[in-house]
């Protein structure tokens, strides 16, 4: 019963009209670094894919987890088809559990091919000999079960939750790694990027410096990292399977 649940949660995710926007996202990564790469001088191939993946990958990872978590239960509300799932023979838990493992492995692919086309960009064929890039494929794959189950539990608590997880996804994840002091703790973008163990960029303090979280300070130690997303993703998960248990959820009649 719950390899059904996760496989059709995971064929639903993985239909082509829910996934041809991100594959165009992914095309545009690998454009920006082209680009990135044609207005370098003297171009230093490992800082471009650094900053670009940091940049982009980073940030499509937590807007790909907003897009798919919600969607886990909040879709099923705002379009009424709620109740189809609460009265399946199948216990909740196992239902959100099911389809949170589903999404967070469909946005964590999401993120690893649009760091793979950074990756070809900048190195061609050299692309999979790129050791940061394997890095980045745990990095990300890490991030997607930590922002999913955060925003999984957003979606539990919160009506139109889309707003709050766009904001944390672009607006905190943004300011909070840049910030001096120790507010770095406070953001999975500072946790993901110490377990990507990117090299110390060489190109200065620009705009680039700070959409990468580059220009604050992150002292965390990488088994710290692995510890802190391992609990977040675990903890907000049993959280969110407890809460749709426990709570009675209904069509919302304010979609018309």
């Amino acid at each position: 019963m719950e390899l059904f649940l996760f496989t059709s949660a995971l064929k639903d995710y993985l239909r082509i009209r829910r996934l041809w926007p991100w594959l165009a996202l992914a095309g545009f990564c690998f454009g920006i670094a082209v680009l990135w790469l044609m207005m370098s001088t003297a171009p230093n191939l490992r800082d471009i894919y650094g900053q670009v993946s940091l940049s982009l990958p980073f940030k499509l990872v937590a807007l790909a987890a907003a897009i798919f978590s919600t969607a886990i239960i909040g879709q099923e509300v705002e379009q009424k088809t709620i109740v189809y799932l609460v009265t399946r023979p199948v216990p909740r838990w196992k239902i959100i559990l099911a389809r949170y493992v589903a999404a967070s492995l469909v946005v964590a692919m999401i993120a690893i091919l649009s760091a793979f086309a950074v990756s070809l960009a900048v190195y061609k064929a050299g692309a999979f000999g790129n050791a940061i890039f394997w890095r980045d494929v745990l990095a990300l794959t890490v991030g997607a079960f930590a922002y999913s189950g955060l925003f999984l539990l957003f979606s539990l608590f919160f009506n139109r939750a889309m707003i709050i997880c766009l904001m944390f996804a672009f607006g905190w994840e943004t300011i909070v790694p840049n910030l001096p002091g120790d507010a770095y703790y406070l953001s999975i973008f500072s946790y993901t990027s110490t377990i990507a163990a990117h090299p110390a960029e060489s190109s200065g303090r620009d705009f680039l410096s700070f959409l990468s979280g580059q220009m604050g300070t992150n002292l965390l130690s990488t088994s710290s990292a692995w510890t802190a997303m391992f609990l977040l993703s675990c903890g907000t998960a049993i959280l969110s399977a407890w809460w749709f248990s426990t709570f009675e959820y209904v069509p919302r009649e304010d979609t018309e």
